[in-house]
């Protein structure tokens, strides 16, 4: 859904909001971000229909709510967005959005409701035909099942990603570093590069420097 000239003004308000909102609470200005974040959730509920981007304001949104501790809020908001995914028809992209809320409810300390999540867009991962988009979504997911401590789990994810070369580096990058903070480095790293032969190059480099780094605190 592309925002027509009338819920444009709402769509554009969202993602300022957005941006101000993050900033307040990266200095601690919680009152002012959660007051933000309220405007997000209203102007949202003005859209007739929800798309991506407007639900991954919403998501940043419930994290605010969460890292304010409003975590009430928070699962409103994402219980809001949830809803309105239905909607959404490119597996992709519904898949995507799964994997990005259930990060937010591994905030909200709910394993249950994120392993949920995480299996519902593993399912659409699964019928994806185009290969790139469905390794993004599943290096999304063994992050987030990373975030969860269940690297068996992850383990098991990664085993799908195509081709066997990207696979293996991916197995690497989690076996080397099982902590979250260098998982999602790597994880980003892999997922910003397009094509495949930057993608192994970037890759391998990122995977030293996380062994160099371990060896570091060995």
């Amino acid at each position: 859904h592309i925002p027509t000239d009338l819920d444009y003004p709402a769509y554009l308000k969202m993602i300022l909001l957005n941006r101000i909102a993050s900033q307040y609470i990266a200095v601690g200005r919680k009152e002012q971000a959660v007051e933000l974040s309220s405007e997000i959730f209203e102007a949202a509920k003005t859209l007739p229909v929800q798309n991506y981007r407007t639900l991954s304001v919403l998501s940043s949104a419930a994290g605010v709510y969460a890292l304010a501790g409003q975590k009430d809020k928070a699962a409103e908001v994402l219980s809001y967005s949830l809803q309105a995914a239905k909607d959404i028809k490119e597996t992709f992209v519904k898949a995507l959005f799964f994997t990005n809320i259930a990060d937010e409810y591994v905030v909200l300390k709910q394993p249950e409701r994120t392993t949920e999540l995480l299996s519902q867009a593993l399912e659409l991962a699964k019928s994806e035909k185009e290969v790139s988009k469905k390794n993004i979504v599943l290096i999304e997911l063994a992050h987030t099942y990373g975030m969860l401590g269940q690297y068996d789990k992850a383990f098991q994810v990664i085993n799908a990603v195509e081709p066997a070369s990207l696979r293996d580096q991916v197995k690497r990058a989690l076996s080397c570093s099982q902590k979250p903070d260098r998982w999602n480095i790597v994880r980003k790293t892999i997922l910003a590069i397009k094509s495949h032969r930057e993608r192994r190059r970037v890759s391998t480099v990122t995977l030293h420097l996380v062994e160099v780094d371990l060896e570091k605190d060995a």
